[in-house]
């Protein structure tokens, strides 16, 4: 699978192999958090609210080719993930973060797009987990897949769950 150019599954970021991670963490979430309640309390905020305005603002600065607001908004998705263990997401913004702090923007797209598919495949992680807490069936939700893509075309496979 390509995504912009970029074979996937071979990509190295920050010297750790992406799909080498699990896409949330739950045990070591709450080992670090320390309550289970507050960790499907983060999920649940980041599934109605926090992401999607993240990866709005995100998608604006870079739009308007605001580097300042590109990093601003990259680091904003860095905590919440980090606090789920969604080490992915946490990874593909920090890598973002990097492009901006090394005055090396020409990756910034292609980080962003891996930035977008992992915040979908985390988006279905963290519903598919909601579920399993209220203890009701999972059933695909289109607005999963509404991401901003900054003029980007990323396609969607079945397979995002892996």
């Amino acid at each position: 699978r390509r995504v912009h150019g970029i074979n996937y599954f071979t990509l190295q970021m920050s010297n750790v192999n992406i799909k080498s991670l699990p896409v949330l963490d739950k045990a070591a979430a709450i080992e670090g958090l320390g309550d289970e309640d507050l960790f499907v309390q983060l999920l649940r905020e980041l599934d109605t609210m926090s992401m999607s305005k993240n990866l709005t603002e995100l998608k604006m600065a870079m739009d308007s080719l605001d580097y300042k607001g590109i990093r601003f908004f990259a680091h904003t998705i860095i905590g919440p993930a980090a606090y789920v263990h969604a080490q992915r997401v946490k990874i593909a913004a920090e890598n973002i973060q990097k492009d901006i702090d090394t005055q090396t923007p020409d990756p910034i797209f292609d980080d962003y797009l891996i930035l977008v598919r992992e915040s979908i495949v985390l988006k279905r992680a963290i519903r598919m987990e909601i579920c399993k807490v209220e203890k009701a069936p999972f059933k695909e939700d289109e607005s999963d897949f509404n991401v901003p893509l900054s003029g980007y075309c990323l396609l969607y496979t079945s397979d995002a769950a892996d």
